[in-house]
């Protein structure tokens, strides 16, 4: 067979594909819904079984904390088209399982969703609140110098204006890249080598 005919032929088939989602019951804005799912699913299998060979060619042997995605057991994709029946429970437990992963000793409290509202709430939003307290507090009663009045200080406005955004991407990529530095790891519990 020519690279040509195969071409045809699969472009053949996804347009029949193509077909039978138009006339099926679903809305067409809810495909996203069905479709973008499967095709995370497929990727993260794929990048997983990249990083699988990729780690026993070098190594000789596969390191579970390597992956960028944790797949547990029996949550592959080649695991989900091998299902012979009930495939939407299968699928819809694999999805699960990689999106909420329970019981990790990575995370502080083994469970990465209440890590995050842990993180959010105790320490996010408690240091945001108290800090916005303290500077509002200091900025009615005249203890800050009040550079954000245009009618008063006119061009340090203006600065101010134009130099937000600039300070924000810093910001964020100083955090970002500390927080990827190795030694900082070590002084989270539960991730420390």
């Amino acid at each position: 067979m020519t690279e040509s005919f195969i071409l045809k032929r699969l472009k053949s088939h996804l347009w029949e594909d193509a077909n039978i989602l138009r006339g099926s019951a679903v809305d067409r804005t809810d495909w996203k819904g069905y479709i973008l799912p499967l095709l995370f699913f497929k990727r993260i299998s794929d990048v997983w079984d990249e990083e699988h060979a990729r780690m026993l060619e070098q190594y000789g042997e596969d390191f579970e904390d390597e992956h960028r995605f944790q797949i547990p057991d029996g949550c592959h994709w080649d695991d989900i088209r091998s299902t012979p029946q009930n495939v939407g429970a299968a699928l819809k437990h694999a999805m699960q399982e990689i999106d909420m992963p329970k019981n990790n000793p990575r995370f502080f409290l083994n469970h990465q969703v209440w890590d995050n509202m842990f993180y959010t709430l105790v320490s996010g939003v408690t240091i945001w609140t108290a800090y916005e307290v303290f500077f509002f507090w200091a900025y009615a009663n005249d203890y800050l110098p009040h550079y954000l009045e245009i009618r008063n200080h006119p061009v340090s406005f203006v600065l101010i204006f134009f130099l937000v955004p600039f300070w924000a991407s810093f910001h964020s990529h100083f955090v970002h890249r500390l927080s990827a530095f190795a030694a900082n790891w070590s002084l989270v519990p539960g991730r420390g080598t």
